[in-house]
């Protein structure tokens, strides 16, 4: 059973979604260790640290996963980087303080409704039991932080 589920996956497909991921990941987890330093708001902090610690979990699972079913990743972390370097060089020009927060949870905001629409469609529209079985997996911890940025920036004191 375990082979017929493992030969069912479309590799490029899935590559194609665990890339995604992957780079969604790094991008939160830079962007979340900065704002550890540069953020003044206590729940933005702490927001922020819970942010690297799961992105971390989750990213690890992402590459083992990618390791078992022999599923080759398109992009380098170093091409990861790349693209969200617009987004990362914004974030930096910004001195610590009210307006680095705010800056710093649409960001989070933005990127994780992206990534929850994504592997929402991603889900519906996929045939791969394990490649869902994973999106279920990670899927509830993306919408958490989304929506904990949402009210993070429904409050007016950040």
């Amino acid at each position: 059973l375990a082979d017929e589920a493992t030969s069912a996956l479309d590799p490029k497909a899935t590559a194609d979604v665990l890339t995604k991921v992957h780079a969604s990941n790094q991008k939160v987890i830079r962007a979340a260790q900065l704002a550890k330093d540069r953020a003044q708001s206590r729940e933005v902090i702490d927001f922020a640290s819970t942010l690297v610690t799961d992105h971390t979990a989750m990213d690890e699972k992402l590459m083992d996963f990618a390791k078992r079913h022999n599923i080759e990743l398109g992009m380098t972390a170093k091409g990861a980087a790349a693209l969200d370097k617009k987004d990362m060089d914004n974030l930096t020009d910004i001195a610590a303080g009210d307006q680095f927060d705010m800056q710093f949870v649409q960001m989070m905001r933005d990127e994780h409704k992206k990534m929850v629409d994504e592997l929402t469609r991603v889900h519906k529209a996929s045939n791969d039991p394990m490649l869902k079985e994973f999106i279920d997996e990670i899927l509830p911890t993306l919408k958490e932080h989304q929506e904990t940025a949402e009210d993070l920036l429904d409050k007016a004191r950040i």
